[in-house]
């Protein structure tokens, strides 16, 4: 399924969704509006639980969190009822789940930094935003200040689907992002009202919704003027959207241009003067000087209604057609080095389809080039399935992707090969491609999935550099829409994939099963031979022992399901198993399991599994992780957040055991003695 197709399809169930959250009482909408028109952001009330959140207090050391102060009435829509379903806070949002209407995108929202090659954002859908300083090595989860809806169970909280980013080239502190619903109201009690244009002027520490002046939230685009940095344009989408709760009552909530000249505290619309622009999406907009302005509109419900590539001459006071008439315009780019070039990938909804079955009218579609400024157009022999992007320092210089491929041409899309192929999932959709503006050989590129590759050669080779999901789900793994970090929402950096993670899988990320309060006053590592002889224990100690002088709560270190619980052993402890996919984590030698702990049970990152073992003059786990295939257990240390391996090391080095430290001075040992071990000294 193509990309549109893939939106077309996700609106569809968007507006479904919004027909069944919007079953609420009347009275409740007019008593929500009624407060919201003369409402001030409020503090929003915590969240009672009568659990203890473990995955909290692993980060109670993160500052305090900081609160977004919001100037326009309009940016805000919490504190308009007791009950409200807008709420602010932090939020996990959906999970990894591929259904009909989510697919973990990214869409068009990765940006790189004009003048830092590694500074990089992404966002995402429903999940926040995500920002790396080091070219994708380590990330940062930023959702302060976002708001979010509370869907009715089974669905999951979620914020706004990030769309597309923009970064202030003067101050890479400031950026801009896009936060989308279907179309519908700015201000009430709608999945909408938590969309618009959030900014921040702090790095992504706080984000501040952005909306005075706008009819309709569901934006989808933005550029920002080079020349004046306080000049900004947004695209936003165009539809009918519920206005009532009763949903008997429908609204055109139009489509177009809008502009602000005060760095986005107040917006204008530029009508666009088409007949269905209003029913349009503008997914992008691009600026290459202050008077010469280009945009796309499209329409998914009724492609015929599509206006195309636009072009402004005017600072975008006047607007007009530069494509093939009668096009759908999926994608374009225009080169910075000569506006006379551009590329524009005509694909409608039913493209893939038309294409595949070889029919006159599939024979339309694909990428055509301009090199007279749009006056006339070439078809060329490239088709994109995502995306496409001309190298800003070479206008012959292209990028697209085909599904999860990406293809290079060096000659203006005369030749092109292919340069990148995620095999893992051959049907994943690469939906962005950004090139380094500052580093002709620094690219990158992201899909479904949450997936960032990366390119250091000017786009000739690629290489996954991170997975986000996992990196979301090792640090939360919370879909119930309570607080997952404490502090702002950014998590201390991880690694993710590749890079500063050294390692030898960074599918996963593990922390310790146990909060930072609850030091061991001892540890048996890993490997040794004293308490568990080679023979009959192959290789001794599979796992890691830790000690403690009073019961302890033992903790989920990551995400999974949980495959055994049961009471084994000449000691009549109770020992868990969590599958995580191709690893499963072991937590054996408990006193106690929690009653949520059962069998089929999805567990998550800070979950309580049970209580340490009582063995009389100590309390202690025997705690272990493994690849699922051959049951083969591995040393934890590469697989540690960086955190959790200072934490554990620290551990090691205060264990008081001198026989076992002179046999085995080391966390893992002989059989089980890893490279990254061997290499960093652990």
């Amino acid at each position: 399924m193509s990309k549109t197709a893939l939106k077309s399809d996700k609106r569809k169930i968007r507006k479904d969704k919004v027909k069944e959250m919007v079953k609420i009482v009347v009275v409740m909408l007019l008593a929500v509006f009624l407060v919201a028109a003369c409402s001030v952001q409020k503090e929003p009330p915590k969240e009672s639980t009568d659990k203890t959140d473990y995955a909290e207090e692993l980060n109670k050391d993160e500052p305090p969190a900081k609160r977004p102060i919001n100037d326009n009435s309009r940016n805000s829509n919490e504190g308009s009822a007791g009950n409200s379903k807008i709420k602010q806070g932090i939020i996990s949002g959906p999970p990894g789940i591929k259904t009909d209407n989510f697919e973990d995108n990214s869409f068009w929202s990765l940006a790189v930094s004009p003048k830092n090659p590694d500074l990089i954002y992404l966002g995402s859908e429903g999940n926040g935003i995500f920002k790396s300083l080091d070219g994708g090595a380590t990330w940062t989860w930023q959702r302060n200040g976002l708001l979010y809806f509370q869907h009715e169970p089974p669905s999951y909280p979620s914020y706004p689907e990030a769309h597309d980013t923009a970064i202030d080239p003067n101050n890479d502190n400031t950026a801009y992002m896009t936060m989308m619903e279907g179309p519908g109201p700015v201000t009430g009690v709608v999945a909408s009202c938590t969309a618009g244009l959030y900014k921040t002027v702090d790095g992504g520490e706080t984000w501040v919704r952005k909306v005075n002046g706008l009819n309709n939230s569901s934006v989808c685009s933005v550029a920002i003027d080079e020349a004046n940095t306080s000049t900004v344009f947004i695209g936003v989408n165009g539809g009918m959207g519920s206005l009532t709760l009763d949903n008997t009552k429908k609204a055109l909530f139009e489509g177009g241009i809008y502009k602000s000249i005060d760095s986005g505290e107040n917006w204008s619309f530029k009508k666009i003067p088409i007949p269905g622009s209003e029913y349009n999406d503008f997914p992008k907009i691009q600026i290459f000087n202050s008077n010469t302005i280009y945009a796309s509109g499209e329409c998914w419900d009724d492609p015929s209604k599509a206006v195309g590539l636009l072009k402004s001459t005017d600072a975008g006071e006047n607007w007009s057609v530069i494509s093939p008439e009668g096009q759908y315009i999926e994608d374009f780019d225009v080169a910075l080095s000569n506006n006379n070039t551009i590329y524009i990938n005509i694909f409608p909804p039913n493209a893939e389809q038309k294409i595949s079955s070889g029919s006159p009218e599939g024979k339309k579609y694909g990428i055509y080039k301009s090199i007279d400024g749009g006056r006339t157009w070439t078809k060329t022999s490239a088709i994109a399935y995502g995306t496409l992007r001309v190298s800003p320092h070479d206008e012959k210089t292209v990028l697209f992707s085909k599904r999860g491929k990406i293809f290079k041409s060096s000659d203006g899309l005369k030749t092109y090969h292919e340069v990148f192929s995620y095999k893992k999932e051959p049907d994943i959709l690469i939906t962005d491609i950004e090139f380094s503006r500052s580093d002709p050989d620094i690219v990158y590129a992201a899909s479904e999935g949450l997936l960032v590759m990366k390119s250091t050669d000017g786009g000739e080779t690629f290489i996954e550099k991170a997975n986000l999901r996992k990196f979301m789900d090792s640090i939360a793994g919370n879909y119930e829409g309570q607080s997952t970090s404490g502090g702002n929402g950014a998590t201390e950096q991880q690694p993710v994939s590749e890079g500063k993670n050294p390692g030898q899988d960074a599918s996963i990320v593990i922390s310790l099963p146990f909060t930072k309060t609850n030091k061991p006053y001892e540890m048996m590592p890993m490997g040794e031979t004293i308490n568990n002889p080679d023979p009959p224990n192959i290789g001794g100690h599979p796992g890691i022992d830790f000690m403690w002088n009073d019961s302890v709560d033992i903790i989920a270190c990551i995400d999974g399901i949980v495959d055994k619980v049961e009471k084994t052993g000449s000691h009549n402890k109770w020992d868990v198993f969590v599958n995580t996919g191709d690893f499963y984590v072991g937590y054996t030698t408990l006193e106690n399991v929690d009653e949520n702990i059962k069998v089929g049970a999805r567990v998550k990152f800070g979950q309580k599994i049970g209580e340490s073992g009582n063995f009389g003059t100590h309390y202690m786990i025997h705690w272990e992780i493994g690849k699922i295939k051959g049951h083969e257990r591995i040393c934890p240390m590469a697989y540690f957040d960086e955190a959790s391996r200072q934490r554990i090391i620290k551990n090691w080095a205060k264990t008081k055991w001198p026989e076992m430290k002179k046999q085995f001075p080391n966390i893992c040992n002989g059989y089980y003695r890893c490279e990254f071990c061997r290499k960093n000294g652990y």
